[in-house]
């Protein structure tokens, strides 16, 4: 089977499928239905983070499967609980999760990829070329450091480390009435102190707790209102 060609980067195709119909089935299970594109789509984004991962450290989950439940599943789950529109800022994306699985489901969201490690932002640069996604741009920089104020209908991460942090950094950032989605490991309490702080700024519209598919693992959602002003 021949390569791919991404850029400077040669991408083998992977030939060993049962990830991806693994992927899918989980996926609908969850009521999320892949297209096909879709799914050709995330297989490029795979390859590319296998082969990054290899020369940096991207991620510390490296087999196929976890990588499907635990970064694909676990960064497009958060759609049964919010309805994500306009302009999006992922803080602190990383491996671009959960930015570019989100993307890659609803091509119509306008993505800012936060990510301030060089490194991280030149693979995140990567796959949007290597996928060819549209309306999605990378910040090589800190967010705090963004130079719109009240820009984004929502701002999500997975990697602030408090709530009262992600709110700090969110708020500057946030239009009046957008939404900042923390995807946390597991329930907390941290809500209620972060709620007490920016009492006058915040509202908490939504928690729930759910399960990664095949005892993965536990996470909460936690959905905050911007306050009109």
């Amino acid at each position: 089977m021949s390569p791919v060609f991404f850029g400077c980067f040669v991408m083998k195709k992977i030939n060993d499928q049962n990830w991806k119909k693994f992927f899918i089935d989980l996926a609908e299970q969850s009521g999320l239905i892949l297209t096909d594109n879709q799914a050709v789509q995330f297989e490029k984004y795979l390859v590319l983070l296998e082969e990054w991962n290899r020369k940096i450290n991207i991620t510390a989950i490296k087999n196929r499967k976890q990588v499907v439940i635990k970064h694909f599943l676990d960064s497009l789950l958060m759609l049964n609980y919010v309805s994500l529109s306009g302009k999006i800022a992922d803080i602190g994306s990383g491996g671009g999760f959960p930015g570019i699985p989100l993307k890659i489901f609803f091509p119509e969201l306008d993505v800012v990829l936060m990510e301030p490690v060089r490194k991280k932002a030149s693979f995140l640069q990567t796959v949007i070329y290597g996928l060819n996604l549209k309306k999605i741009s990378v910040f090589n920089n800190r967010a705090e450091d963004f130079p719109e104020k009240n820009f984004f209908d929502f701002t999500l991460s997975r990697a602030v480390s408090t709530l009262n942090r992600f709110c700090e950094i969110s708020l500057p950032i946030l239009k009046s009435g957008g939404f900042m989605v923390a995807l946390k490991g597991k329930e907390t309490a941290s809500e209620e102190e972060a709620l007490k702080i920016f009492e006058k700024q915040i509202r908490c519209v939504e928690k729930k707790c759910f399960n990664l598919p095949l005892n993965s693992g536990r996470r909460s959602i936690i959905v905050l209102q911007k306050c009109f002003t």
